[in-house]
């Protein structure tokens, strides 16, 4: 944590959330850390994941190989077996849509939407972060679009592994 005259900066250098004392909206902190992969956890979600879904590991956020926490052994599991189905990746959205709300495609629940970053500078350029189903990412390569039940379309971005 920062403290400057008027401002509280909290969070990571370049990408820390800033507060300041005219109450300015600061979303340049969202956007940084959604580009590089860092999820916030929408409440639906809260209980839903596991950390192989959100690639915790390679933001070193979780221990494979030690510690002692609830769910230690399946997070290894998970991980040296390959064993988890879904995973972390960036997309670009056609039209808002809220954190948490569950995507399906051809009546299939195929993830769950974390974090969505609409800056209203282009309302078909909707920056997310979501946890998809393998299956889906594996047909889907890189800037492949996809659409959804509901109408929503979403462009594949970037896909994080552990």
């Amino acid at each position: 944590m920062q403290v400057d005259t008027d401002v509280i900066a909290l969070g990571c250098d370049t990408h820390s959330l800033r507060l300041t004392a005219d109450g300015e909206n600061d979303t340049a902190w969202q956007s940084l850390q959604l580009q590089l992969g860092w999820p916030w956890l929408p409440p639906s979600a809260l209980d839903a994941l596991l950390p192989p879904a959100l690639s915790l590991y390679r933001l070193q956020a979780v221990a494979i190989d030690k510690g002692c926490y609830p769910g230690q052994e399946i997070v290894a599991r998970l991980h040296w077996r390959g064993g988890h189905k879904r995973h972390l990746c960036k997309l670009r959205l056609t039209r808002s849509a809220a954190p948490g709300d569950i995507l399906y495609r051809d009546g299939n629940d195929i993830g769950m939407l974390l974090d969505v970053v609409d800056d209203r500078n282009d309302i078909n350029d909707i920056d997310a972060l979501a946890v998809l189903s393998d299956d889906v990412m594996s047909t889907a390569a890189e800037n492949t679009t996809l659409q959804l039940d509901d109408g929503l379309m979403l462009c594949m971005q970037h896909r994080w592994e552990n």
